[in-house]
């Protein structure tokens, strides 16, 4: 932005708390501000820091708004003393799902009538690190999130019956890549869904598997009587 001046002074909060109870990262905030001490217009400090780990007291749900202040790893200071909090989390465990859920979780000088003409709460895939909005992203979902269905993300049994005829043998990786170029599932997602070890294997009953791990379609299967 014109006149928008940026100094980079990095550094880890480790660096400025040496501890993390509550009186630790406030001493470390006021020590960040004193630096500062004196000045017309002092600039605007960003602290990155990490969310928990999700936990399982949610039902399975995302947290969200304000509730997000109470996931920062660390101590509450950093919510209270902060004037803006963002929030951004992965859509899902999926590590080749690009897309992130960027949300305001604190926006003391921000004004309602911002957050009711952009959102709260954006969905947006990362691309050679830029940013593409994702307008389609299933917010339903999101909110009434559960371990085994955003992790497969609606991977369905017509999704293979689109790219394999019954009797057909083929290897899960070509599968994999199959399902990946036609429907944009991740290739993981489709060796969970059809694996024969895991817990998540909810299509693996669709074929016969040899001793080579190879996979045929079952002609008499739940799909094709």
């Amino acid at each position: 932005m014109p006149g928008l001046r940026c100094l980079n002074l990095s550094t880890t909060l480790n660096d400025v708390s040496f501890d993390t109870g509550q009186k630790d990262y406030k001493d470390a905030m006021l020590a960040i501000q004193s630096v500062f001490h004196g000045i017309l217009k002092p600039p605007c400090i960003v602290i990155v820091a990490h969310m928990r780990k999700p936990g399982r007291d949610n039902n399975g749900g995302h947290r969200t708004g304000r509730e997000l202040l109470h996931q920062i790893s660390g101590s509450l200071a950093l919510g209270s003393d902060s004037r803006t909090v963002f929030s951004v989390q992965p859509a899902s465990h999926d590590l080749e799902d690009d897309r992130i859920v960027f949300e305001i979780a604190k926006a003391n000088d921000c004004g309602p009538e911002f957050i009711r003409e952009y959102g709260a709460r954006t969905a947006w895939r990362r691309a050679n690190a830029a940013f593409s909005s994702v307008p389609d992203f299933d917010w339903q979902a999101w909110d009434n999130h559960s371990d085994t269905a955003q992790k497969l993300r609606n991977l369905d049994e017509t999704m293979i019956l689109a790219v394999m005829n019954p009797g057909e043998t083929i290897r899960p990786s070509v599968l994999a890549k199959a399902i990946k170029t036609k429907f944009g599932k991740g290739e993981s997602t489709v060796m969970h869904a059809i694996g024969q070890n895991t817990s998540r294997n909810y299509l693996a009953y669709l074929f016969d598997r040899d001793a080579e791990g190879l996979l045929t379609l079952k002609v008499n299967g739940e799909l094709t009587d």
